[in-house]
Order: structure tokens, then sequence, then C-alpha cells
């Protein structure tokens, strides 16, 4: 079996938090399989390597913005790790 640290997994507030979105639209994202998380006791966790896949198919799947090629600053901190 796989460990993973506690620093690993992001809260629904806090990915809500990150992305600037309502807890119910977070919620929604689960709910619809766009964005996978895990039921730990009472809560649901994101790790952030998913929060990323789900960062990354919807950047693909959004219309390309002329920003010259920049990542934008929330999937710069999610590949820090912050």
């Amino acid at each position: 079996m796989r460990r993973y640290e506690a620093s690993t997994f992001l809260l629904i507030e806090e990915v809500a938090r990150e992305l600037r979105a309502s807890l119910p639209t977070v919620r929604n994202w689960i709910r619809l399989g766009k964005l996978t998380s895990y039921k730990i006791g009472k809560r649901r966790l994101i790790k952030k390597e998913d929060l990323e896949e789900f960062l990354n198919r919807s950047r693909k799947e959004a219309k390309p913005a002329s920003n010259d090629g920049k990542k934008s600053t929330l999937i710069r901190s999610v590949e820090r790790g912050v």
C-alpha cells in the first residue's frame, strides 16, 4: 500500500480558496467526476497531483488566451507544491 503525507492532500475548502471558486462549484466538479477526491472519515480530500491534472485538463479544454505561453500564477503555485 502506498503511503501519503498529510501535505499531499488538500481540503475542499483549500482547493476552493486556491482556485477562487465557491465550495458548491468544487463539490460539483467532484460529483461530475471532473476532479478526483477521496473520502476519509467525514472529510473529502483532493491529492495535489489530481488537482494539477484537473487544471491541466481544464486548460486544454479552455480557449487559448494570448498570454505569450506564460503559465498562470495558480498553475505555477500548484507545480511548486504551494
